[in-house]
């Protein structure tokens, strides 16, 4: 009887450990099943702002172009280079708006934000900068110190390969570009060899 007295007791001892046990278990389910069910809600919320957002620039392309598939074309190309590069897709989406309100097609325009991108160091800021510097040029189709400066305050300095282009040293860059006698083109092509491979900012 004495034994069976403390088997008792020792069962009861243990079933109240199981139910202290058991209570911690469920408040700790609660408390997981509340956090995950939170970040499922900030996740699905983060996708339907971002889906939004990713139509307000295709219905933008559209507006430039004209053409929904060619506004839904380039959000895809756009969306597959922001997987590839440091960029996010709006990053990349906002410079193609700006060189598009600047006269580059869709076209031009995505084709030329590899370049950029290199030139920026992956930098969204200075992506920004140096895109403004490029468009206005390709868009007045003059060189000026201004545009340039835009590159050159952003660590982006083409008129180092014209320099080496022409064989002109920079105090005769700088004459030519005050009379208008360096080109657009000259700097373009000084961009894509700075950024295409054997370039300095290749890649980056």
């Amino acid at each position: 009887g004495k034994d069976a007295k403390n088997a008792s007791a020792n069962f009861k001892d243990l079933s109240d450990k199981l139910d202290g046990a058991a209570s911690k278990m469920q408040k700790l389910s609660a408390l997981m099943i509340g956090s995950l069910a939170s970040g499922f809600s900030a996740a699905a919320l983060k996708g339907v702002q971002f889906n939004a957002q990713m139509e307000q620039y295709t219905a933008t392309f559209e507006t430039f172009t004209g053409s929904a598939e060619e506004a839904a074309n380039t959000m895809d190309r756009l969306l597959e280079l922001g997987a590839q590069t440091p960029f996010e897709t709006t990053d990349l989406a906002d410079a193609t708006q700006l060189l598009m309100a600047y006269g580059f097609t869709a076209d031009e325009a995505v084709n030329s934000l590899t370049m950029l991108g290199d030139a920026s160091q992956g930098n969204a800021e200075k992506l920004t900068s140096i895109a403004t510097g490029f468009a206005r040029m390709k868009s007045s189709g003059k060189v000026t110190l201004e545009y340039l400066n835009l590159m050159i305050e952003n660590g982006f300095n083409p008129l180092n390969q014209v320099a080496e282009d022409t064989g002109m040293t920079m105090a005769e860059i700088y004459d030519a570009i005050s009379d208008g006698a360096i080109t657009f083109e000259q700097v373009q092509s000084a961009m894509q060899k700075m950024t295409s491979e054997g370039g300095q900012y290749f890649g980056l």
